[in-house]
């Protein structure tokens, strides 16, 4: 009985939010008796809200195309792809001056720097015009029926999931659509990815000084890539390094951030930390040498900050 009272719940999961506020107020009860205070505390989105999420959730790979082409031009994904080769440049050579790491595993961690895998903007099959038509083939839908839209929408969803799972390399691995503002490092594929919402003011823009793109989305991608080192800051993960330096670095920055006035754990917070604090130090470094290659620099008028300052 409990498969069942799963599968009953998930459908009403599911479908109730596409029927009429009677089925939406019994699915809020509904999450109250399961979930208590969480449950309580859901409220219904906004009818604007809702129809984006829907369509978002629906026809990711059409919207992304749509959303891609009036924000993220060509020569903005060239520009964000040469930012992102100067920090890796950067961190390489950082590596020549950890002081806890052997020649071996300094070699080593600049293989996985070069090895790293990095999508920008998008994936490429949405603009794959027709592998897209191929997804949505079967989908009918009728303007008058917004119930029996969403369950062909569910359906089709759920037929291309099924393929996907068939094919040995397939080709969207992307966990966040195209227009998020949220990038992360996948262990599994090894490869970071930045969305084109990520290419936004205040983050980024071509206009902007380097400085300030540097100390902006320049950081969030030095972060990134600095997650695929957690294996080295772990315990037991570099069984070359040394290992009493590596852990006097460690308890130096466990001990910064436990100094702030707010509560925090440095130890439990010790990775993103340790990406964060590394990241600013590799931008910043990425933009210096950066400045060293285009010799000039924009400045942002009566504003009265020198470029340092700009990119912190």
């Amino acid at each position: 009985r409990v498969p069942h009272f799963y599968m009953i719940v998930c459908l009403v999961g599911n479908l109730s939010p596409a029927l009429d506020s009677r089925f939406q107020d019994a699915r809020l009860e509904l999450y109250k008796i399961l979930y208590g205070k969480m449950g309580s505390r859901m409220i219904p989105a906004e009818r604007w809200r809702k129809c984006l999420t829907d369509t978002s959730s629906f026809f990711e790979p059409v919207l992304g195309k749509m959303i891609v082409q009036e924000i993220f031009p060509e020569q903005t994904k060239k520009f964000a792809e040469q930012m992102f080769s100067a920090i890796q440049d950067a961190l390489c050579d950082r590596l020549d001056q950890v002081e806890w790491m052997d020649e071996q595993t300094r070699q080593s961690a600049k293989a996985l720097v070069s090895k790293l895998q990095v999508e920008i903007g998008y994936p490429a099959h949405i603009l794959q015009t027709d592998k897209v038509n191929l997804e949505y083939q079967n989908l009918e839908i009728n303007e008058d029926t917004f119930f029996l839209n969403v369950v062909a929408c569910l359906k089709v969803l759920r037929e291309n999931s099924y393929l996907k799972l068939l094919q040995h390399h397939p080709q969207n691995n992307w966990h966040v659509y195209p227009w998020s503002v949220h990038s992360y490092y996948s262990i599994r594929h090894h490869m970071v990815v930045f969305p084109a919402g990520m290419f936004r003011s205040p983050f980024f823009h071509m206009e902007f000084p380097s400085a300030v793109n540097f100390g902006a989305i320049g950081v969030f991608m030095a972060h990134e890539i600095l997650h695929s080192f957690y294996g080295y800051v772990l315990p037991g993960g570099c069984p070359a390094c040394n290992r009493s330096a590596l852990q006097r670095s460690i308890d130096c920055l466990v001990e910064q951030y436990e100094s702030y006035s707010f509560n925090v754990n440095g130890t439990f917070t010790l990775l993103e930390n340790t990406a964060d604090t590394g990241g600013l130090a590799v931008a910043y470094q990425a933009y210096k040498n950066w400045l060293k290659k285009h010799k000039e620099e924009k400045d942002l008028p009566k504003i009265g900050l020198s470029h340092d300052q700009l990119f912190y």
